[in-house]
């Protein structure tokens, strides 16, 4: 009986008080699953594979490669004015760094 009476109050205690958030937000589809099922299971799927510890190779790269390319042209966007010897950035360079600004499957701390 005291276990149970223990075990309450714990979960009491340790309930989270904020609403839960997602699991890898990064990933998850911005659709309802009624409308595409598919996504769902392919973020279930990387969910699972994080979980793990096991990223596929290609997942890895391609987060690399726009990581790469993001920090060269962040750099450039944010210290042009500052130094002469960085160029400012064209509309397609900006469009390019807001697009990888805006994609979900690199987390901020991924770039």
């Amino acid at each position: 009986r005291t276990q149970l009476e223990l075990s309450h109050r714990l979960a009491s205690v340790v309930t989270p008080s904020t609403k839960i958030r997602p699991l890898f937000p990064e990933y998850r589809p911005l659709v309802p699953v009624s409308e595409n099922a598919q996504e769902w299971w392919n973020y279930a799927f990387r969910c699972v594979g994080r979980l793990n510890r096991r990223r596929s190779w290609m997942e890895f790269y391609l987060a690399f490669q726009k990581r790469k390319k993001y920090l060269q042209l962040y750099k450039r966007h944010a210290y042009s004015e500052e130094t002469s010897w960085l160029n400012g950035l064209n509309e397609f360079e900006l469009s390019d760094l807001r697009r990888i600004e805006g994609d979900r499957s690199v987390g901020i701390s991924g770039l």
